[in-house]
């Protein structure tokens, strides 16, 4: 799991703050990953693949797919991690998600790190998903 509190001003000119939780369960991970492709190391090739087309739509999407597939409400005994379309589209729509979202486009360490944590699935080579992700951002640098 992967908790974030995100720094934001809301529409009322204020500063704010909100906690946002995300997970993703091995079998959530595995179709995530299967989505962009037919093996373990699919995720690291699609965005191999993106970087060397230096493809922004697609990397935007991977973002805005990740995120809003793993994002969701922990239970207040922490024994349950709800994910509730209304309450997704809800945070699709707000401050802290686009901040967020900006967040893990500039920064590649902050991507891979985002990850990393969603699930205990450790197979994720987070060294060469860093190396990938740092020639995806370099590639979208020279277009």
């Amino acid at each position: 799991m992967v908790s974030k509190t995100i720094n934001f001003i809301n529409y009322n000119g204020e500063k704010d703050s909100e906690k946002a939780y995300f997970d993703m369960t091995e079998k959530e991970m595995s179709q995530f990953i299967l989505k962009y492709g037919n093996n373990e190391n699919s995720l690291r090739n699609y965005i191999q693949r993106i970087a060397e087309e230096g493809n922004t739509k697609a990397l935007f999407e991977l973002i805005d797919d990740l995120l809003l597939s793993s994002y969701g409400i922990k239970s207040d005994d922490g024994k349950r991690f709800i994910k509730d379309k209304q309450k997704t589209l809800e945070f699709s729509t707000s401050e802290p998600y686009s901040v967020l979202f900006t967040e893990m486009f500039s920064n590649p360490d902050n991507f891979i790190d985002f990850i990393a944590g969603l699930s205990s699935n450790k197979s994720i080579d987070k060294a060469a998903l860093k190396a990938q992700v740092d020639k995806e951002v370099a590639a979208l640098g020279n277009n």
